[in-house]
């Protein structure tokens, strides 16, 4: 990977490495890979939980910590994953908007999932 990408960059390509991943990588690997911090890596990762991202983190044996998007294809083949990703970030902020007269709106009740 390039250095210096910027956060949103980086957050594609590990997104896009972490689907790649059949048992996953550890935060020191993702670190290396990105050429950031664990702790840039770390919060990449609770960035994409609170999204509602298919991320998930596995604890193999002798406590070996993995991170891995889970299922074989998380998006289930109808979107790019750039299609994907835009839709998660969408829906994760409709509760941010429900306060506004954009989140009273019907089209945006529509959005929501049931």
């Amino acid at each position: 990977m390039p250095q210096n990408l910027g956060t949103i960059d980086r957050q594609l390509g590990l997104l896009r490495f972490l689907s790649t991943a059949r048992v996953g990588h550890s935060v020191e690997e993702l670190a290396g890979e990105f050429a950031v911090s664990g702790k840039t890596i770390r919060r990449d990762l609770n960035r994409f939980l609170a999204a509602g991202l298919p991320v998930r983190e596995v604890v193999q044996a002798h406590g070996r910590r993995r991170w891995r998007l889970e299922g074989s294809d998380p998006i289930g083949g109808q979107l790019r994953f750039d299609e994907a990703l835009a839709l998660a970030i969408a829906v994760g902020s409709i509760g941010s908007l429900s306060q506004t007269e954009l989140g009273q709106s019907a089209l945006l009740a529509k959005l929501q999932p049931s």
